[in-house]
């Protein structure tokens, strides 16, 4: 019926924010990467204190997740395996039960969908606009949770592959572009 205590530390840290603090990473409850916090900020100074201030971003960051995999599987599939993609992701568990709880590990998904579906577009179309979006979502994620560390191996190595066994990935400075907005971003 309450906030979960992980849930009132975040509220508490958003509640630092409005007050005139601005740290690149709160410390609290083993320490955690700033985005979401100064989003909950945005909400609570907005909608006030209550439960709901807290929640409705990850509700808000869960749909938006929802259209970013649609995205990314019409990108990767067509739009049958976006809209396949967007329902499963609608409607399973961990995705819905994160969508519902002052969590900052709800922003990762979002910004994890948004760079691929960006870079895919961007290689196929060579466009340095969408590679830099997709560097922007890449740089972005770092702010959102731990496990967005493990891109430093994945993107690399995907695009190692993407390199080896398709043409349109040899674009050079499509990369480049995507990891200098990616290195800016991240940059504190």
């Amino acid at each position: 019926p309450g906030l979960y205590r992980d849930e009132a530390i975040n509220g508490l840290d958003a509640l630092r924010v409005i007050a005139g603090e601005h740290p690149l990473y709160f410390t609290a409850n083993n320490g955690r990467e700033p985005l979401y916090l100064y989003l909950l900020a945005a909400s609570v100074r907005l909608l006030g204190r209550s439960p709901g201030a807290l929640r409705v971003v990850s509700a808000l960051l869960g749909g938006a997740t929802v259209l970013a995999s649609y995205w990314l599987g019409h990108e990767l599939y067509g739009r049958r395996v976006g809209l396949i993609l967007a329902a499963l992701l609608a409607t399973a568990v961990w995705p819905v039960n994160l969508s519902r709880i002052a969590f900052r590990a709800v922003a990762l998904p979002l910004c994890s969908s948004l760079l691929l579906a960006a870079l895919w577009r961007g290689l196929r179309r060579r466009r340095y606009g969408l590679m830099a979006l997709a560097g922007l979502c890449w740089g972005l994620s770092f702010y959102t949770y731990l496990a967005a560390r493990f891109t430093l191996i994945a993107v690399p190595l995907l695009a190692f592959y993407l390199w080896r066994v398709r043409a349109e990935a040899r674009w050079w400075r499509g990369w480049l572009t995507l990891a200098a907005v990616a290195v800016v971003v991240a940059a504190p």
